[in-house]
């Protein structure tokens, strides 16, 4: 049975998944750059550098289209078209570099899990966030990127092996002939049923790093979970309530993402280690990975509240002048509670500081955190 309608609904979800999160997303930079200029400190940095991360991770997926393929003790990671009708080589290059994005999308996600953790439980390691620290995390995202490509590149490397055993099974399902195509595959058992082990070290590889990303973000999600009540006695109710809309958010983040981008990939990787006899057009599953950027986007808009409100501003505005001021606003006094994180006071305490300014007038611009 042919491939090709999965491959279509690939593709489709592919677009989708490009243009909103293109969309959602850089307004959520527009509205982190512009309407919380001093709000969470080092943690808008991490939110940013998310949300770009997001936006990097749909482009490549929309330029390289990939696709994946489980058959019987067999893991294919391929492009249907070369990109820029490039040669294969390049193809294959640029298909590694788009596995570096996913994996640096996940590895970020597990870096603001690890600044919310300590945010609660130890607020003097907040000082590794700050200043020039915030680039060492995102390097530190950026590397397990480049690992999760090298792995990919240099260990998945396709071989005669894995094309004579992917030859006829490519061709039924996606009309293809293997020798052409831009592929990295793991072929786990020969013929002759025997470990083939360089295969077996790119399944560990690349599932090392999911786990690593993984792990962190569950032990600080549980942590919190059980040990947030107590820690939030300590705070003022601003602060507790912006830790905990925060750890909703995290909530929300771990969630999601366990069933868009953690489980899918893990079934793939351990179903050649079965050796069962079906082929399956897992490239379907990769719709769930376009799609998680934007929809990280809209949890963070709809639950934090200081860009949710930031949201429903601007949304006024363009209503405002798309009516030509026939739609009336009531004007109200805005204040500014800007919230400043990531630091230690010399006396141990939190940096982040609460200050109010009242702003009144027409033209004043909302950057009031409700938190």
């Amino acid at each position: 049975m042919s491939s090709m309608f999965w491959v279509g609904a690939s593709l489709l979800a592919s677009e989708i998944g490009f243009f909103s999160t293109l969309i959602v997303n850089s307004f959520l930079v527009h509205l982190i750059i512009f309407y919380t200029k001093q709000v969470f400190g080092a943690y808008k940095y991490l939110v940013l550098s998310f949300s770009l991360m997001g936006i990097v991770f749909a482009t490549a997926e929309f330029i390289v289209k990939p696709m994946t393929h489980n058959y019987k003790a067999s893991f294919t990671f391929f492009t249907l078209e070369r990109p820029f009708k490039c040669s294969k080589e390049t193809a294959m290059i640029l298909l590694a570099a788009y596995s570096s994005t996913y994996a640096a999308t996940i590895s970020l996600l597990a870096v603001q899990f690890v600044y919310r953790y300590w945010a609660i439980f130890h607020v003097r390691r907040l000082s590794f966030f700050n200043g020039i620290w915030i680039l060492f995390w995102i390097f530190l995202a950026m590397m397990f990127g480049v690992d999760w490509s090298c792995s990919v590149y240099f260990l998945g490397m396709p071989d005669k092996v894995s094309e004579d055993y992917l030859r006829l099974e490519i061709s039924d399902q996606y009309n293809l002939n293997i020798t052409r195509l831009a592929y990295f595959s793991a072929v786990v058992y020969d013929s002759e049923y025997h470990i083939r082990w360089r295969s077996v070290m790119v399944m560990g590889s690349v599932s090392k790093v999911l786990s690593i990303q993984y792990a962190v973000m569950i032990f600080c999600g549980v942590r919190m979970h059980f040990k947030m009540a107590e820690k939030m006695e300590q705070f003022s109710i601003t602060n507790r309530k912006m830790h905990k809309q925060l750890f909703k958010t995290l909530v929300v983040q771990i969630t999601v993402p366990t069933f868009t981008i953690f489980m899918p990939v893990m079934f793939m990787f351990l179903i050649p280690f079965f050796d069962l006899q079906l082929g399956i057009p897992t490239g379907v599953l990769l719709c769930a990975l376009s799609l998680y950027p934007f929809i990280d986007g809209l949890i963070v808009i709809s639950i934090v509240s200081d860009y949710r409100k930031a949201a429903i501003e601007v949304f006024r505005r363009i209503l405002s002048r798309i009516t030509c001021g026939r739609f009336k606003l009531h004007q109200v006094k805005k204040y500014d509670f800007s919230v400043s994180g990531g630091g230690v006071g010399a006396d141990g305490s939190t940096a982040g500081t609460i200050a109010r300014t009242n702003r009144v007038g027409v033209n004043s611009r909302t950057t009031a955190s409700t938190f």
